[in-house]
């Protein structure tokens, strides 16, 4: 029971003790981290190694809740400032060390040393004669030997291409296999900084290993239409004439600006494109093309035996012959002819022909295309008249003949006709149809005779409404001031083709000041003042048939300095003048003095 009792006192004393002895302990050492203490150069950290290229600042930052910073620059104490966290240490190429000592407010010391490591005053040379080079392999040279990390980085056309270890070498080469322009720049490895070369912080040149070549694009050669040219030059032209011949003139332009070449109306021209010049690099290059507008159409002579048929008129055959025809150059040929008041292809032309019945006009039009796509129809009226009406074989036309014959020599003596329509094409015009009424009657030598011919024309032409460029202007190369005509063509005078309206620029033009040309062509004339100008006329013609018309033209650029040429010339006229006049005074002074 006594133990019992003293265990419990002894417990109810300890409890008590325990308690105050952990009221009194001391509250816990708060452990700090290493203060924030970072040091830059050049926008760059450093950390314990400094390549200095040159004099420079160190840019340090600590904290603010340190107690104190200490610096020494090789050993020596240095003072300084803190602003707002940070200060500034001087370092030059004569240092060697750097030390900065912080104290926080526990009193615990943090020190950063630095190494600063002076780079050499290394420079490098490229020998380059010229700017412009077709020499693929360049070395770099040193004026010693190479102590720091140095790296040499080529460029083509600003793409990385080549780094060079520049380390221990008193020179290093590169080649080249690309063409274009060229940048080289040398560091220092740790510090970025550039080692000059040539005196500059990099080297641009340009090089070349490719030939020179000149492309002439065109869709085609040979057309029956303009043609646009486009040109496709080397780089680095220094120099380039582009000459257009067409065998009556020439024209020379220097710039590989794009052109068209024009169709003449009725020609065929060849055009001979030549360009030739020299790049930077002094090579010369050439190149030419042969391009042919053929706007001439094929031209047809038929032959009826040995007699030379005439398109557009009613040729007239006392006898029958075979029918020939003859292009002036490979033409493909379609023939159609008027059987029944209808148009029909034939295959045959002889064939028909041959099969075709006296006093009948036989209508036929030829049709030719050339291998560019010139197309010409020609029309032609055939027909066979014997100068004696036949007795046999009879046809449905000759039996009337007969009853003709009769019944003139009859005691009645009342005349009969024989009429005959006979459809075909206007000369010159497939769209247009004529149909010729014909009267025929016997003569008193019982000879059939023509007695009275007349024609309907079907008008299904719409006027044609051109515009040409007026004296001494040229359409392709339009300027301020030159004269535009805005002409209606004559093509068929039964038309009766006029002018209904014309507006340009939005202003209605007079129609009392149309004129016309020899021709019969009605036309205005105007003067381009804008550099853009649009046209739109309207015209009409007797059977109501409508022509809407518009256009824009453009002022073409003047090429910079285009009077350059004009000057030379007459500063050449002008020194040869001033020379000729010194030398003819030179010789009246020498027979002056002897």
């Amino acid at each position: 029971m006594k133990k019992i009792l003293c265990l419990l006192f002894c417990l109810g004393l300890g409890m008590p003790m325990s308690v105050l002895a952990q009221e009194d302990k001391p509250p816990p050492v708060e452990v700090k981290e290493e203060p924030v203490l970072s040091v830059w150069c050049n926008q760059r950290e450093v950390l314990d190694h400094l390549d200095l290229y040159d004099e420079s600042v160190l840019e340090v930052y600590v904290e603010e809740d340190v107690q104190s910073v200490s610096v020494w620059i090789d050993e020596n104490p240095y003072l300084f400032e803190i602003v707002d966290g940070t200060f500034e240490i001087p370092v030059g190429l004569d240092n060697q060390k750097i030390q900065i000592e912080v104290i926080n407010v526990l009193e615990e010391t943090f020190t950063k040393e630095i190494r600063v490591h002076a780079l050499s005053n290394l420079e490098a040379q490229l020998q380059l004669e010229k700017t412009y080079t077709l020499k693929d392999t360049h070395q770099i040279e040193f004026g010693s030997v190479c102590l720091d990390k140095v790296q040499a980085k080529i460029y083509v056309n600003d793409e990385l291409t080549q780094t060079i270890d520049c380390q221990g070498k008193k020179q290093v080469s590169f080649t080249l296999s690309r063409s274009g322009k060229i940048q080289v720049k040398l560091e220092y490895l740790d510090c970025k900084e550039p080692v000059l070369i040539n005196g500059s912080e990099s080297l641009m040149f340009f090089f070349s290993c490719e030939q020179p070549k000149i492309q002439i694009l065109s869709q085609t050669t040979i057309s029956n239409q303009d043609i646009p040219i486009q040109f496709i030059g080397p780089d680095f032209i220094e120099r380039v004439e582009v000459r257009v011949d067409d065998g009556q003139s020439v024209h020379t332009y220097t710039t590989l600006e794009d052109l068209t070449l024009l169709k003449r109306e009725g020609e065929a021209v060849t055009y001979r494109i030549t360009v030739n010049g020299n790049d930077l690099f002094g090579r010369f290059f050439s190149h030419d093309q042969i391009v042919t507008i053929d706007a001439k159409k094929p031209y047809l002579t038929v032959l009826h035996g040995d007699q030379i048929l005439h398109p557009g008129t009613l040729n007239l055959f006392s006898q029958r012959s075979s029918l020939n025809m003859v292009w002036d150059e490979p033409t493909s040929t379609k023939v159609f002819a008027w059987v029944q008041g209808k148009q029909i292809e034939i295959e045959n032309l002889n064939s028909l022909w041959t099969s075709w019945p006296d006093f009948s006009a036989f209508s036929v039009l030829i049709q030719g295309q050339d291998p560019v796509g010139n197309v010409s129809n020609y029309t032609f009226d055939l027909q066979v008249i014997p100068p004696v009406l036949p007795t046999t074989p009879k046809t449905p036309i000759q039996d009337t003949m007969e009853e003709l014959k009769s019944e003139k020599q009859s005691d009645e003596k009342e005349e009969k006709e024989i009429e005959t329509v006979n459809t075909s094409w206007i000369p010159g015009n497939i769209q247009d149809i004529q149909k010729v009424h014909r009267t025929w009657k016997i003569n008193d030598s019982q000879q059939v005779i023509l007695e009275k011919q007349e024609k309907e024309i079907e008008d299904h032409t719409r006027p044609l409404i051109q515009v040409r460029a007026g004296k001494d202007c040229d359409l392709a190369k339009l300027q301020l001031h030159d004269r535009v005509l805005i002409t209606l063509v004559n093509t068929q005078s039964y038309s009766q083709d006029r002018f209904v309206e014309i507006v340009i620029n939005g202003k209605k033009a007079d129609l009392d000041l149309l004129k016309k040309d020899v021709l019969g062509n009605e036309f205005l004339e105007f003067v381009i003042e804008d550099p853009t100008t649009t046209i739109e006329a309207k015209a009409i013609d007797n059977s109501d048939n409508i022509t809407t018309f518009y256009k824009t033209l453009k002022v073409m650029e003047e090429r910079p300095f285009s009077w350059l040429p004009i000057i030379g010339i007459g500063t050449i006229v002008l020194i040869g003048a001033v020379v000729l006049i010194i030398l003819r005074k030179h010789d009246k002074n020498q027979d002056f003095e002897g």
